[in-house]
């Protein structure tokens, strides 16, 4: 019998997205169209002109949100004030945290009715100058604000027009501005920022200030004055309403500045004071920096064009800037470590992956930290104070301390000369150590790479032992020596997934600090050590390449039959071969059957085969739309009675959204699926293989949908006119190109694996996956084009013979771009890991291998046998 495998009931769990990409080979004249039509040049010009003006989207973005938040009156603060501080009494109370996130979330809808009531006014303004369709802050993402750019921003009119007929070119980037105006939390959105960041943060300065100074009796009259308020008005809820925009934040955060400055003056008069606690003066919070606050000066954009530029300009201006960073962190981390005592350590952190850094490189076992910690607060972060608490042993774990061998790394015992009773004491000694050795190590690599700043270049002599290789050497140990320093100070970083993480209580006079170190917007160190590294590392070859538009910004949007005269794009196969078709501007119905009835007919054996693709996707939306139509009424028996029980499922869909226990009438749901089914097989039955979905039954709506979503995609080949065809490229109204790749070469006669692409492409057009689809074709292609690099760099090879070193990119070349669908017809399971983790603790015969990225070039993998 077969030994059936434990993953069997793991396979098409989910349907996948993926890019298959082959070159594009031009057929007949079509290279010829390419350079008479300046199709490359065009394009080039279109890809140049979209990165200026993300520039200009971007200054409107920021002016949208100045005008719609300036004077805003946001109601409610003060609820959230008390609800929020009723929350933190009592974490464990549901209905505490509900109310508290309910209040937060009707906040963030006020933010987001600001960016909507902006956008509305400014679609009434531009009313008969630009045209718009949708409502709200969702103007921003239409073509019409081409229109309000030209008007806000007359520099960039003739970048802009270059996109009256391509703002799809804008599609991606449109959906990631559009993330701003969200309001359910998602990272890189405004209302975000200003709620679950920035309004916790002034609610917990107020709390300072309540329970800490207003009867304090010390004078913090002489602050700033700019904002016409005492400080005391500062520290209430309404106050807020002026913090929303990046000028008044900086105001704010001045205001703290000045506080805590006057706080730390009272600390050090006081600190001889035997009954003088710390944690009864502590610091206020300053606010993050708002989201497109402020401007991106672009002349600090970091690009190297040239040696001379990476030595003269760029280099020197990192140095500085190192510099002046480290010394700010030097102090950090000399301060903190050299005088723990003034800390709050259960309020200053390490986090998850800082933590399995230090595990894996000091502790001969990985996992002792996770083992004895007793601070549980949170799982992406551990305090110092929880670390102390891992390694005292206490309770019953102090009989079976281990030695300190058993613990620590030999080698690291004796590079420290670690303590044997306090090992809290000796990984402190560790950490603060290992940081010297990064700031030691920037010193001796800063004084090398000096030497490169009074170059007018480095040396173009760079093979290994040359002088030039030496010199990208010590560019290289500088950057990664800067890079280690700032790796390790994230050490200490409140944030998860690049978000700042507010609601965890730190020590401010630790994290006051370090966040304006950390977070300081002109620290490019990241930006730097990229360029650098991209540039001295840059192949001789160019591999830059731009899209391809063909005059049409919906180039292959879909494949649909019915869409081919808007999207242009044609497949064709011939044999073992497959090609591309692009229709040209103004030529768009050279394929339409009622024009071109002859072209169908007249064929023979050596024809080429056009695909004609169907499908309906996003069933849910689409199906409802189609099937009540007011065209379609007639056609599918649409009755009074069929509209009402639609209309009465969709208010209880809505309704659903409040009540999750709500139920819809079985006998109505199910007469409302007869009825789509119905319709389906009147509407779509000579298409679409539906026949016997009249048999089928179905529990629900998303059964039904699932099961339609799977059927409702054809592909068919029909023989077309040889002749037709290229006689359209010869008369210029066809772009035909070959799908190449060495599979398809002819040439290519040697056996051996096919590439997965090819297997993929092959497998979308095999019988055996159009009857039972596995393997979809998606619209959204795209083609490009990679220019040429001259003057590649020749070798001999092991004849002796010259030849040139990546040869491939000394010709130009155009690339397809196929996006297709796995396991296209899966049902997605959202409970994946729940269904993993059943398996792995009922399964006897499974052991586990985690493995762990560590910091730059580590891996760290263990593995778990459960059973044993």
């Amino acid at each position: 019998m077969k030994i059936q495998s434990v993953f069997q009931n793991f396979t098409n769990q989910y349907s996948v997205s993926k890019t298959l990409k082959f070159e594009l080979k031009p057929v007949g004249k079509t290279l010829q169209m390419l350079k008479e039509n300046r199709v490359l040049e065009n394009d080039k010009q279109i890809d140049e002109n979209y990165h200026k003006a993300k520039v200009f989207f971007d200054r409107l973005h920021r002016e949208f949100v100045i005008e719609a938040l300036t004077g805003a009156s946001i109601s409610g603060l003060e609820e959230y004030f008390n609800f929020l501080q009723k929350y933190k009494a009592n974490k464990t109370d549901k209905d505490a945290r509900k109310n508290f996130e309910s209040c937060a979330q009707k906040i963030k809808t006020q933010v987001l009715n600001l960016f909507d009531s902006r956008g509305n006014a400014w679609k009434v303004a531009y009313k008969g100058k630009a045209e718009f369709k949708k409502d709200g802050h969702e103007i921003l993402t239409e073509v019409g604000i081409l229109e309000v750019l030209k008007d806000k921003f007359p520099e960039s009119r003739t970048i802009m027009e270059s996109f009256d007929h391509f703002f799809t070119y804008f599609s991606h980037f449109s959906q990631t501005r559009s993330n701003f105006y969200k309001d359910d939390g998602t990272a890189t959105a405004i209302s975000t920022r200003i709620v679950d960041e920035n309004l916790l943060c002034f609610c917990d300065n107020i709390n300072t200030y309540l329970h800490k100074y207003k009867k304090s009796g010390i004078n913090f009259s002489g602050v700033k004055q700019e904002t016409g308020a005492s400080f005391e008005q500062i520290m209430d809820t309404a106050f807020y309403n002026k913090c929303l925009l990046q000028e008044d934040i900086n105001l704010y955060n001045e205001i703290i500045g000045e506080v805590n400055k006057i706080i730390n003056l009272h600390r050090q008069k006081k600190q001889s004071d035997e009954n003088f606690k710390k944690s009864d003066f502590p610091l206020f919070k300053i606010l993050y920096r708002q989201i497109l606050g402020e401007k991106q000066d672009e002349d600090n954009l970091i690009s190297i064009k040239s040696d001379a530029e990476l030595v003269t300009k760029h280099l020197p201006d990192f140095i500085k800037m190192n510099q002046k960073k480290n010394k700010v962190a030097l102090s950090i981390i000399e301060d903190f470590f050299g005088h723990t005592e003034n800390y709050d350590l259960n309020k200053i952190y390490l986090s998850s992956r800082a933590l399995n850094t230090l595990s894996n490189k000091f502790f001969i076992n990985w996992s002792t930290i996770r083992k004895y910690k007793q601070d549980d607060r949170s799982k992406d972060f551990v305090s110092f104070e929880g670390l102390k608490g891992a390694l005292a042993f206490s309770g019953s774990d102090e009989q079976n301390k281990p030695t300190l061998d058993a613990l620590f790394k030999k080698e690291v015992i004796e590079e420290y000369g670690l303590p044997k009773k306090d090992y809290f004491a000796g990984l402190v000694a560790i950490i603060y150590g290992e940081f010297k050795k990064a700031f030691r190590q920037y010193k001796e690599e800063e004084e090398k790479v000096k030497e490169l700043v009074c170059l007018k270049e480095i040396s173009k002599k760079r093979k290994e032992g040359e002088e030039g290789f030496r010199q990208i050497e010590i560019l290289k140990k500088y950057c990664d020596a800067s890079l280690l320093v700032y790796q390790m100070m994230r050490y200490f970083a409140l944030e998860k997934d690049k978000k700042p993480v507010v609601n965890i209580e730190s020590d401010l006079l630790f994290y006051q600090a370090f966040n304006a170190y950390y977070f300081d917007d002109n620290f490019k160190i990241i930006n730097y050590y990229n360029e650098f590294r991209n540039y001295v590392t840059k192949k001789s070859f160019n591999e830059d390449k731009w899209k391809l538009n063909f005059e049409n910004g919906h180039l292959m949007e879909g494949w649909d039959v019915s869409k081919e005269k808007d999207n242009f794009c044609l497949i064709f196969k011939k044999e073992k071969k497959y090609f591309l078709g692009v229709m040209k501007k103004g030529h768009h119905n050279i394929f339409k059957e009622s024009l071109f009835p002859e072209i169908y007919k007249n064929t023979h054996l050596s024809s080429y085969q056009k695909m004609e693709y169907k499908q309906l996707n996003n069933i849910f939306r689409q199906l409802p739309r189609i099937i009540f139509a007011a065209s379609n009424k007639e056609k599918l028996s649409v009755t009074q009675d069929i509209l009402s029980i639609k209309d009465e499922f969709d208010r209880y869909q809505d309704n659903k959204k409040q009540n999750k226990e709500m139920v819809f009438d079985q006998n109505k749901l199910q007469k409302l699926i007869n009825f789509y089914k119905t319709a389906l097989v009147t509407q779509y039955g000579d298409i679409f293989i539906l026949n016997d979905l009249l048999k089928k039954s179905f529990k629900n709506l998303n059964e039904f949908y699932n099961e339609v979503e799977g059927r409702m995609y054809k592909i068919d080949f029909r023989k077309i006119s040889e002749e037709y065809v290229h006689g359209c490229v010869n008369q210029g109204k066809l772009y035909l190109f070959e799908i190449y790749n060495k599979d398809f070469s002819q040439e290519n006669k040697k056996p051996g694996k096919e590439n997965l692409h090819t297997t993929y492409f092959k497998m979308l057009f095999d019988e055996r996956n159009l009857k039972s689809p596995i393997l979809k074709l998606s619209g959204g292609g795209e083609i490009f084009f990679r220019p040429k690099t001259d003057n590649l760099p020749t070798r001999k090879d092991n004849n002796g013979k010259q030849v040139v070193v990546n040869k491939r990119y000394a010709e130009d070349k155009i690339f397809f771009h196929c996006p297709i669908v796995l396991n296209a017809q899966a049902e997605e399971n959202k409970k994946i890991n729940q269904k993993v983790n059943k398996l792995i603790v009922g399964e006897s015969a499974i052991n586990i291998i985690g493995i762990d990225r560590g910091e730059k070039y580590l891996a760290y993998f263990s593995v778990a046998l459960l059973h044993e």
